[in-house]
């Protein structure tokens, strides 16, 4: 498809983008209109804007809510896991063992020889929660283990936040009751009760986010559509 000029709005009226600036030939209308869909009606604001009403806000709003119902937890960062001594450590040991399986031996996470040694075991009925693994790798490039781990858990919170507003929003929520919504979520009982000791079912920011893509799926798959068109 040939490029072709597109606008975005701002505070103070509508102009367009430069004539040099053109879409790709594989960006069509359909798939603008999908991402339109999925974004809200206002997806031509300045993408800085929407990036700190969308992310960065939320994200302040439910790191400092976080810190204030936790407190003085926070202040233990560095020194102490945010969780028990029991099933809370072996999730420890989950974040230890995916770093260490793929980054100094190089090997799958799903079988370790350092339990029951030297026959070791399988881990693929464990509950590993290899998202969280991975997400400890980057982090433990930076950070001790405690604050890997305990970095995992704020994110949790806050992520589950944000894509529980994001949902809120694309129902028609206006922004403050949306990011309501997303503390109603993130800060429910169950996920506070699962802090102790069940990292895996802690990450529970993917529900939101399966929601609104399953719903923007079955009502609006513009982009799907799109894509038979092309072929």
């Amino acid at each position: 498809m040939a490029s072709v000029t597109w606008t975005w709005r701002h505070i103070d009226g509508v102009r367009a983008c430069p004539a040099d600036e053109r879409l790709p030939p594989t960006l069509t209308y359909a798939s603008l209109r999908s991402l339109r869909s999925i974004l809200g009606p206002d997806v031509w604001t300045a993408a800085p804007n929407r990036l700190m009403l969308f992310l960065v806000m939320p994200a302040m709003v439910y790191v400092t809510t976080f810190c204030a119902l936790t407190y003085p937890l926070i202040t233990s960062f560095s020194t102490l896991f945010f969780t028990n001594s029991g099933d809370g450590l072996q999730n420890v040991w989950n974040l230890w063992w995916v770093n260490r399986a793929l980054i100094v031996l190089h090997v799958s996470p799903w079988s370790t020889t350092y339990l029951h040694y030297p026959n070791g075991v399988s881990l693929v009925g464990h509950t590993l929660n290899p998202f969280n693994g991975l997400l400890s790798v980057p982090l433990l490039r930076l950070m001790t283990l405690v604050e890997a781990h305990n970095a995992i858990v704020v994110f949790s919170f806050v992520m589950a936040g944000i894509a529980a507003f994001w949902l809120s929003y694309a129902f028609g929520a206006s922004y403050w009751p949306s990011i309501l919504g997303g503390c109603v979520f993130t800060f429910s009982q169950y996920h506070f009760a699962h802090t102790e000791g069940h990292l895996q079912l802690l990450a529970v920011e993917w529900l939101p986010v399966f929601a609104l893509l399953w719903y923007t799926l079955v009502t609006k798959p513009t982009y799907l559509a799109s894509g038979r068109q092309r072929s």
